[in-house]
């Protein structure tokens, strides 16, 4: 077996961001986004599901679901642009 597993992926251990999390609300940590399985404040670590199905508030999923995507342009357009740039200079 594989000596450099360190969880399954379904539940993972995370840092609460500013504000802290909620226990059941979606938040955007870095590029997933996740559900809080337990309320914890500013720095605290907390559990966080990564699959399964779940109701939640419209608003609250639309609003995390747009964060998400919003963060994958960024990236992909900065990307973008750093490619241009480099294609210019190997010219």
């Amino acid at each position: 077996m594989a000596t450099n597993h360190v969880q399954d992926g379904k539940v993972l251990k995370l840092i609460a961001p500013t504000g802290g999390v909620v226990s059941g609300g979606i938040y955007v940590i870095g590029a997933l986004v996740v559900i809080a399985l337990v309320t914890a404040k500013k720095d605290e670590e907390f559990a966080a599901a990564t699959d399964g199905v779940w109701r939640v508030p419209a608003a609250a999923g639309l609003a995390a679901g747009a964060a998400s995507i919003a963060k994958i342009l960024f990236f992909v357009f900065l990307v973008l642009a750093l490619l241009s740039l480099l294609r210019g200079l190997i010219k």
